[in-house]
């Protein structure tokens, strides 16, 4: 699709829109689609930079939004930092929220639900390092029950 940059940026313009009409991207993701889509660097800098004067991406944000909702789902901090560093997005505000991240209650809060499907102590410490969790903050909730 390589055309001119004035003919490209109309449909750039859309397709950015249509993208970002169904769900929020991190810049690095929009820009990847953008040139998987075959538009020039010029032109996916350019929307890149209209999308953030506007309003429509924030990496700050969104990677806070990320963090929130893998916490809810049960997370570990390491879990979380390799999705955001996969996107892009590992700010320094998410890491230093991640830092503050309180591992040993969460592991405890999933506990008895792993236990159902978890029969040994070791599954069950396998499945809470799948899930990002630190061995010695599973050790240390491990020990104290």
């Amino acid at each position: 699709m390589q055309q001119k940059t004035s003919d490209e940026e109309p449909l750039a313009r859309a397709y950015v829109l249509r993208l970002l009409s169904r769900r929020g991207y991190f810049s690095k993701e929009l820009r990847e689609k953008m040139r998987r889509k075959g538009y020039s660097e010029e032109v996916v800098e350019k929307m890149i930079k209209l999308c953030n004067t506007r309003g429509y991406l924030n990496d700050e944000e969104r990677s806070r939004s990320v963090v929130a909702r893998e916490k809810e789902k049960g997370r570990g901090p390491r879990r979380i930092a390799m999705l955001l560093k996969t996107k892009g997005a590992l700010t320094q505000k998410a890491a230093d929220e991640l830092q503050t991240f309180d591992q040993k209650a969460a592991i405890l809060s999933h506990l008895a639900k792993l236990k159902k499907r978890a029969n040994t102590r070791e599954k069950l410490i396998m499945a809470l390092m799948r899930r990002g969790f630190d061995f010695d903050a599973i050790l240390s909730c491990l020990e104290g029950q």
